[in-house]
């Protein structure tokens, strides 16, 4: 105790230093790095434990973190644990099926959606097996196909999915889908709106009696089976149907209405608080204990885990409300009385043959104070002997290191596929040609392999779309100053922008934030096209062209483009445009040829490839125009002046040779050969393996 903090120094004049090794001889002490590692530990003394006939061991901690997490480590070894702490009713799988049925009929999102269809006890009247299936089509078919915000109903997203199954540009995952398959979607999507309607037909606010009925009757459909297998643990089931019968009994003593939300998340919150205890096939030999229980207890070997401060012992907790003297009034307890308690657990468990006593240096990340109970231990037996202890924790620490150490291996080479001439395309756009010059493995994995990615669930309009939609507005907005008198037309691009961006105004973000940066962009390109249109005979807007090349083998190449604007000018010069609502490219990316969009497109017009009256003596010229960066709208022109028709005949030379040594059988198709002008991210970095052979781990240099 604190008070004999005098007597400390003298404990040696009263025991020899073999007396204190030898009482601390069952000691061992793991002081881990973070609490993975020392739950690892802890495990691991544990699983030691078994290895002797007839010897028992228990984990004693006030930390229920710690103590899931050796729960979970000790499933490695097929081992189960009774907690006799228990498990929060939310967090096992009967739980968080209530959750998530709870959270379905209040909010539309497809993630929530997917995880509510894709949730192993989820079946909503079918086999367990085709449910599973049938969500795993959701997910690639229907979910993650752009088709827009999911509002709740499921009939009309595959609908949506059906439509877009017949475009050009439809996704493979979206082709595969059978006739047959969509019927059993629409099956399903129907069996899952049925299975929620008890809830959503309580209408915009019911008492909780109501609430808590409709909820049981809703988990009752998701749950059953076609195949009639019982679905969850029974234990687990039972804590859940006794939450549903107290919540009935509470709402009919309380009528206050609650909204669908409220409900949601007054449920989340009796959920977490619900215990569900221990397992019933828990091994005989392995206890986890509160400290309560640990006194009970006298187990061969005794693991006292989590001794930092603030968990063992306790934080002492203040009450702005009631200080001592009013708690002492009121006959309550004083706030270090747990600190006492828990001294008194730590003092009795060290009573044991053998004691294992964990800490970790960093908990939550941040790092973490000892707990005075061990420092006292340490000031007392004195460093020699607390070495000792340290040095027989270390062992499960260095093993808990290597147990999932894989062996050392070589540095793996970046990929080199090297496909059959046959199966190496034979058609490209001038985009796509950019990214075989920097990322040829981008092609490969495309064009050969025909991997596409697949849309993020409720991802937000980004960038990409954005300007996407910018892009048909120009179009549009520039068509129209094709065949109309010349004027002043602000009001009417900002209109055409509000008809293009009219679900997203209906997000107060969107319109806070985004808006404001577009409407002023187009403003300032609605003057730039004003003074544009004295200058220009003739303007073509989004044309498609294409080429054939006949390569050094004899084969033939497709080149193919949409040029954004071609413009015709008084002076007879020929002017390519392409609108950038992100960065263009350098004039260094230019020059070497990694950003050929626009040199290609015009040495392909001035070779027929597009529909727009051209001569090889035309004089041509071309420019990127910036919208939505830091200035309104920013002109940056390719090339000098009157060397454009050189760069252009330049670059259409170098893709000739680049497309012939694709002809090549032993060409490879290379992961960023070009590092400095390579892109910073593609979505088949993760296929090239770029993060195992690339230095920089595939950040860029």
């Amino acid at each position: 105790p604190a008070a004999t903090t005098e007597a400390w120094s003298t404990l040696a004049q009263r025991m020899s230093a073999a007396d204190i090794d030898a009482a601390l001889a069952g000691v061992a002490v793991i002081e881990a790095a973070d609490e993975r590692e020392e739950a690892l530990a802890l495990a691991i003394r544990s699983r030691e434990t078994l290895e002797h006939p007839d010897e028992t061991s228990a984990l004693a901690t006030p930390d229920r973190a710690l103590a899931q997490r050796v729960r979970a480590e000790l499933a490695r070894w097929n081992i189960e644990v009774d907690d006799s702490g228990g498990e929060s009713l939310g967090a096992t799988p009967i739980g968080a099926l209530a959750r998530l049925v709870a959270a379905c009929a209040t909010e539309s999102s497809s993630s929530l959606a997917l995880a509510l269809m894709s949730h192993p006890l989820a079946c909503f009247g079918h086999a367990r097996d085709e449910a599973a299936a049938l969500s795993r089509l959701f997910d690639a078919g229907v979910f993650r196909q752009g088709l827009g915000a999911y509002d709740g109903d499921l009939c009309l997203m595959i609908e949506a999915a059906q439509d877009a199954a017949e475009g050009r540009h439809a996704h493979p995952a979206l082709r595969a889908i059978t006739d047959t398959q969509w019927e059993a979607l629409e099956r399903f999507a129907q069996s899952i709106a049925a299975s929620l309607a008890p809830l959503r037909q309580c209408g915009h606010e019911a008492p909780l009696a109501v609430w808590a009925s409709a909820h049981r009757a809703a988990m009752s459909a998701v749950l059953r089976s076609a195949d009639e297998v019982t679905s969850g643990d029974p234990t687990s089931v039972e804590a859940l149907l006794t939450l549903f019968d107290d919540m009935g009994e509470a709402g009919a003593i309380l009528q206050e209405l609650m909204d669908a939300a409220s409900y949601a998340a007054f449920f989340e919150q009796l959920a977490q608080e619900a215990v569900v205890r221990g397992p019933r096939r828990s091994h005989p030999r392995v206890k986890i204990l509160g400290l309560l229980e640990a006194r009970l207890l006298d187990p061969d070997v005794m693991l006292l885990g989590g001794l930092d401060e603030t968990i063992w012992p306790p934080a002492a907790r203040t009450d702005p409300f009631l200080n001592r003297p009013m708690r002492a009034m009121l006959g309550l307890t004083p706030p270090e009385r747990r600190i006492g308690q828990t001294a008194h657990d730590f003092a009795q468990a060290l009573g044991s043959r053998q004691v294992v006593i964990s800490r970790a240096r960093k908990r939550d990340g941040a790092p973490s104070v000892h707990s005075r109970f061990l420092q006292r231990l340490r000031a007392v037996a004195g460093e020699t002997s607390w070495q000792a202890c340290v040095a027989r924790g270390a062992a499960y620490v260095h093993l808990a290191e290597a147990i999932d150490r894989s062996a050392s291996a070589p540095a793996l080479p970046a990929p080199q596929p090297r496909p059959d001439l046959a199966l190496r395309p034979t058609a490209l756009t001038v985009t796509r040609i950019e990214t075989l010059r920097r990322d040829p493995y981008s092609i490969y994995a495309e064009y050969i392999l025909r991997l596409l990615p697949l849309e993020g669930l409720d991802a937000d309009e980004g960038p990409r779309e954005i300007g996407t939609k910018v892009h048909a507005i120009l179009a549009a907005f520039s068509r129209r100053a094709s065949s109309t008198a010349s004027g002043d037309r602000t009001a009417e691009l900002i209109e055409l922008a509000r008809t293009e961006f009219a679900d997203a105004l209906h997000d107060p973000e969107f319109r806070t934030f985004q808006w404001p940066r577009i409407s002023e962009s187009l403003t300032a390109f609605a003057r730039w096209e004003f003074d544009r249109q004295r200058d220009i005979t003739a303007l073509h807007v989004e044309e498609r062209g294409a080429i054939s090349l006949t390569l050094a083998d004899g084969s033939a190449f497709r080149l193919s483009g949409v040029a954004d604007r071609i413009e015709r000018r008084r002076d007879g010069t020929i002017v390519f445009i392409d609108f950038k609502t992100g960065n263009p490219p350098s004039p260094a990316e230019i020059k070497a040829g990694f950003a050929s969009q626009l040199t290609l497109e015009a040495a392909m017009g001035l070779r027929g490839g597009f529909p727009v009256p051209m001569t090889a003596d035309d004089s041509v010229a071309a420019c990127y125009v910036r919208l939505l960066g830091r200035d309104q709208i920013k002109i940056q022109e390719v090339g000098d002046a009157g060397a454009f028709n050189q760069m252009a005949q330049d670059h259409f030379d170098g893709l000739q040779i680049l497309l012939n040594q694709f002809r090549n059988p032993d060409w490879p198709y290379q992961s960023r050969p070009y590092v400095k002008f390579v892109h910073r991210f593609s979505a088949y970095d993760h296929l090239a393996r770029v993060k195992e052979w690339s230095a920089s781990g595939g950040e860029g240099e």
